[in-house]
């Protein structure tokens, strides 16, 4: 036999100008030996992150094309992640940076049943490697790839992790994707069942249509060996046999009954307790007489089932034969005597015995039925007994997982935390379900597995409830908060205000000058500041309800992505200029700007919105950055799971010591302190059809705007 390496490897992008994701299996041999590497670049694809993937693609080309012969793969595989990181270096002094938490990557190559890889990042990275007792052990592999201080753009790829490939591993690279897509669990058992091909094909299924995902799979198989068969000495064979004969019971339990076996292993420990020293006269004859009873019942029982066992299958045969011999059978009839005549020769025959003879034939058959009841029973109630040991030991195992990341939170220590908790899942994946009440057991474990998993990724599952619904056809556009007051403007420029009392959107009758249609808003004292399709800034004046054009440099934008008023300035946010431009207030409106960001280094092509409370923060589809003064500041946000991929909305302030995030693919409000730590994750797939995001402290309530109603729940962490 020698072992092989089958591979498969799936891409889906439904939104090419999001990111880019490669993934490239390169084979070297029949026997699955292959170069591999899995790429994903967040952010709008730009010519830096195009040449990056390319860069990527370029080396493992000419990497492969370097192994033939007898070469050392793991001195070659070094001197290939020393020129990537070469090669990534001189591309990111020629072109514009990118932030280092955009680039994803993981890289290798397998060869003679080893595996050598790196990689940046945090791509899904997972080992599974098959016991000799056919479970798996899982290996997250991700942790030893995230980000730290070694690693740079000058020096991207710091470690390398190599292993040995058996029979029934599998490696799985690929995209982070949503727990609440497909949990860890039921990956891992689609990984196990399905080749690679299906397997990866089946995880995609699960998916939203919207989610992009790249992965790539392989998979340790045996083949037996090519050429003519073997000959082989047939006694060997036998004496093989008899020797693997209890391991061939273990792993495949096809072994045929052995019923001298079964008796012997319930019968012997009664026979160990009645063989014990220590005991003499009457006793010690009675533990004699005893063991000669078992073992001649013992005896008695195998001969009793062998025999049943063998006139079974002489039933069969005769059965299976009965059409072909029915006239043989038929003339043999007729020769030999009457079975009537037969039984009751054995009849009289037992008449004639004396009748203390009688009654010790009924007694013994009565003792063998008993004991070999008891027996049963005796083992039955053993076995489960073995069996609920050794399930018990391994719930109390979890629960002490459980109950240790528990106690990591109470110290912050959320990695720990996470770790222990996959542990304990992992372990709860391996227990068998043969009763209900063990199936009951699991299933509450798992309900508090998950309990403590919310926990630890911070997500509260919120009741929404509707403060405000619009009657008529009009959709709010976009919406504002006044002095409490929650306003909402139509594209069309009407003008809604929520009555929270009467739970509607009550219109307000307003007049429009010159403008196009309302596509953003922002509250300038009692008013609102807008800007419509055009680019032009306009006025919506709340107590003449009137809504007008007024002077602005807005129209010289390449783009608008958000607006807001602070301190009396206009600030505006360009995605396609990569800018926030100040503009001073004037009689007549505003003027024209000037750009406020005077150091950048991370893209903001991808800009969504942006908050200020003396520093500023834009939001990108699946991240934040700071400014201090113009400046971009190293700031780091807590990951979150699932990672952020469509955050649209953005708030905080002076007053306030949380930064709030809208993040409508997950349907959630995600909270962050000042210092970038995760506080909370509020989640309700109602929040998914949100378009603004209105924060209430002082009520300590979240209210998220759709385009017909104000959905509100109580922010908890500001009850503590």
């Amino acid at each position: 036999m020698q072992i092989i390496v089958k591979s498969a490897k799936y891409s889906s992008i439904p939104d090419p100008d999001s990111l880019l994701i490669s993934n490239i299996v390169y084979p070297l041999s029949k026997t699955g030996d292959a170069i591999f590497g899995l790429v994903r670049v967040l952010g709008k694809p730009n010519n830096t992150r195009m040449r990056l993937v390319e860069t990527i693609e370029d080396r493992l080309r000419r990497f492969k094309e370097t192994l033939g012969g007898d070469v050392n793969v793991p001195r070659r595989f070094e001197q290939l992640l020393q020129a990537l990181n070469e090669d990534i270096s001189a591309v990111m002094q020629e072109e514009k940076r990118i932030p280092l938490s955009d680039f994803h990557v993981v890289i290798g190559v397998i060869n003679d049943n080893q595996i050598f890889t790196s990689g940046v990042g945090n791509l899904s990275t997972l080992f599974m490697h098959r016991s000799a007792k056919q479970r798996f052990v899982i290996y997250e592999l991700e942790d030893q790839f995230k980000g730290n201080e070694d690693i740079t753009w000058d020096k991207l790829f710091v470690s390398v992790l190599d292993g040995e490939l058996n029979q029934g591993d599998i490696f799985y690279i690929a995209t982070r994707i949503s727990a609440r897509e497909i949990t860890l669990a039921e990956m891992q058992d689609i990984l196990v069942t399905l080749p690679p091909s299906g397997a990866l094909k089946r995880i995609s299924q699960h998916l939203n249509p919207k989610t992009a995902y790249g992965a790539i799979c392989f998979q340790v198989l045996e083949e037996p060996e090519a050429g003519p068969p073997k000959k082989i000495n047939p006694l060997s064979s036998i004496q093989h046999l008899d020797e693997t004969q209890e391991q061939t019971e273990v792993l495949l339990g096809a072994q045929k009954p052995d019923f001298a076996k079964w008796v012997i292993s319930i019968t012997s420990p009664v026979l160990k307790k009645l063989s014990a020293p220590g005991t003499s006269g009457t006793k010690s004859a009675l533990k004699q007489t005893m063991r000669l009873l078992i073992r001649g019942t013992a005896a008695l029982i195998v001969a009793l089932i062998t025999a049943g066992a063998y006139l079974l299958s002489i039933i069969k045969n005769i059965v299976s034969r009965t059409p072909a011999a029915y006239k043989v059978a038929k003339n043999a009839t007729k020769k030999a005597p009457a079975l009537k005549n037969k039984l009751q020769e054995k009849l009289n025959s037992f008449k004639a015995l004396s009748p203390n003879t009688k009654y010790a034939s009924f007694g013994l058959i009565l003792v063998v039925i008993v004991l070999a009841g008891s027996l049963t029973i005796f083992g039955i109630q053993r076995s489960n007994q073995k069996q609920n040991t050794i399930f018990e030991s391994m719930i109390e195992r979890i629960i002490e997982k459980k109950n240790a990341a528990e106690a990591s939170l109470i110290y912050d220590d959320t990695e720990q935390a996470k770790k222990l908790l996959d542990e304990a899942i992992a372990l709860l994946n391996t227990l068998p379900i043969e009763k209900k009440t063990q199936e009951d057991r699991i299933s509450e474990i798992a309900a508090e597995l998950e309990t403590v998993m919310l926990e630890i990724q911070g997500i509260e599952y919120v009741d929404v409830s509707t403060i405000a619904q619009i009657s008529t056809d009009d959709t709010c556009a976009t919406a504002s908060q006044i002095n409490g007051v929650i306003y909402c403007l139509t594209a069309n420029g009407g003008i809604f205000r929520v009555n929270e009392l009467d739970k509607n959107f009550s219109s307000e009758e307003s007049a429009k000058g010159s403008i196009g249609e309302v596509v953003m808003s922002a509250n300038k004292n009692n008013d609102l500041v807008f800007i419509d399709s055009n680019k032009v800034l306009g006025l919506a004046d709340i107590q003449n309800k009137t809504l007008n054009p007024i002077v602005s440099g807005t129209g010289t934008l390449s783009s608008i992505e958000d607006l807001l008023i602070y301190n009396d300035n206009l600030y505006v946010l360009s995605a396609k200029d990569e800018q926030v431009v100040k503009m001073r207030p004037r009689g007549d409106g505003y003027e024209g700007g000037t750009n406020w960001i005077s150091s950048l280094n991370s893209n903001l092509d991808d800009a969504r919105s942006f908050t200020i409370d003396g520093d500023v923060f834009v939001l990108l589809s699946n991240k934040i950055i700071k400014f201090s003064s113009g400046i971009e500041q190293t700031f780091t946000f807590d990951n979150v799971e699932p990672a952020i991929t469509d955050a649209i909305d953005i708030w905080t302030d002076v007053k306030s010591e949380h930064i709030y995030i809208l993040d409508r693919a997950e349907g959630r409000v995600i909270v962050y302190d000042k210092n970038g730590k995760l506080i909370a994750q509020y989640m309700n797939d109602e929040l998914k059809n949100g378009i603004n995001l209105i924060v209430r402290e002082d009520n300590k309530t979240i209210v998220i705007m759709t385009a017909t109603k104000a959905l509100s729940f109580a922010a908890s962490h500001l009850l503590k």
